[in-house]
């Protein structure tokens, strides 16, 4: 019986998100553009009717300008630091405002000073009955009862005392 060979092809699809590409009127564009560009137009469409009736055809220049401020916002990244899409670092700028005096790790909001403090120690690794002890009798200091036959495949019972 033969078995069919299997291909990481995790390395090749990786990136085909960003690669991909759409072929709208003869022209290739990039899959996100097209939807940055769909987006923009359903933004804009709005102010653009109302420009239009008010200054007419001057106000086109209005989908222009949404278009523009659409891609600007979405497509461009921050020249500084973790290079954020703009309007992400514009919404973590705003959240910061917001949220001065507050510790937040991974989005969730963390008390930096609660009322109760706790200490986290390492756990005790047990030994060898009679080699630790661990403060409760008959625990781990040859209070097991070793009667019953590790054979048997039962656990030792504790002996109480």
């Amino acid at each position: 019986m033969t078995v069919p060979s299997c291909y990481a092809l995790t390395g090749l699809t990786r990136t085909a998100g960003a690669t991909r590409r759409v072929v709208v009127q003869g022209f290739d564009l990039p899959f996100r553009g097209v939807l940055v560009a769909a987006a923009g137009f359903a933004v804009g469409l709005l102010p653009t009717v109302a420009a239009v009736l008010v200054v007419g055809t001057w106000g086109l220049a209005v989908m222009a300008f949404v278009q523009v401020a659409v891609f600007q916002l979405v497509e461009r990244r921050t020249r500084g630091g973790l290079h954020l899409r703009t309007y992400r670092a514009l919404l973590d700028k705003r959240r910061g405002t917001r949220t001065v005096g507050r510790f937040r790790c991974c989005g969730v909001t963390v008390d930096p000073a609660p009322g109760v403090f706790r200490v986290v120690t390492a756990a005790s690794v047990p030994g060898r009955p009679g080699t630790a002890s661990s403060g409760v009798p008959g625990v781990f200091d040859g209070g097991v009862d070793q009667s019953v036959s590790a054979s048997a495949g039962r656990r030792p019972r504790l002996s109480v005392a």
